[in-house]
C-alpha cells in the first residue's frame, strides 16, 4: 500500500480534540496505508535496513492501558517520533503486519498507537482489528481496480 501523505499523528490529534466516529473512521484508513513504529527485541547487533526474521526470533513490545488492557506498543510517524521522543522504535511495519502481530498475541487485547506529534495515543481493539484485516483482505489488488 502506497505511504499516506496525511501524517496519522494529525489523525490522532483530530481523533483527542474532537470524538466523532467519523474522525475514527478516518484515522482507521489512514492507519491502514501507514507504516508504523514498533520495539522490536531480538534483532541481531549491527543490523540494518531490512531483516527477516525466523520463526518466534523477535519479539515487540507490549504495553497497558490505565485499564490494564495488554496491548502492542507503535508510533505514528516514526521519522518525528524518534527525535521527538526518548522511546527505543528501532523498526517499521506496515499496519497489516501490525494487525496481524498483535492477533498472533493471544494475550494482546488490540494496538495502542502514539502520536509523534503531540503526548496523545489511540486504541484499535481486537475486536476491530479483526474486522479491518477481513475488510483488507477482500478489497482488489491495486492492478484489478484499474483493469475494472
Amino acid at each position: 500500500m502506497a505511504q499516506s501523505s496525511i501524517l496519522l499523528s494529525d489523525c490522532i490529534t483530530r481523533c483527542i480534540e474532537q470524538d466523532t466516529p467519523e474522525n475514527y473512521e478516518h484515522f482507521l484508513q489512514v492507519f491502514l496505508g501507514s507504516q508504523l513504529g514498533v520495539i522490536v527485541k531480538g534483532i541481531p547487533q549491527g543490523i540494518s535496513g531490512q531483516y527477516v526474521a525466523g520463526n518466534n526470533e523477535l519479539t515487540a513490545a507490549m504495553g497497558s492501558t490505565p485499564d490494564g488492557k495488554k496491548m502492542l506498543l507503535a508510533c505514528a510517524d516514526r521519522a518525528i517520533f524518534v527525535q521527538r521522543f526518548p522511546q527505543a522504535f528501532n523498526a517499521e511495519v506496515d499496519a497489516v503486519a501490525l494487525m496481524k502481530m498483535a492477533l498472533a498475541n493471544l494475550d494482546c487485547e488490540g494496538i495502542m498507537v502514539n502520536s509523534a506529534t503531540s503526548a496523545h495515543r489511540i486504541l484499535i481493539l481486537r475486536d476491530r482489528i479483526v474486522k479491518l484485516i477481513e475488510s483488507s483482505s477482500k478489497s482488489k489488488p491495486w492492478w484489478r481496480r484499474l483493469l475494472t
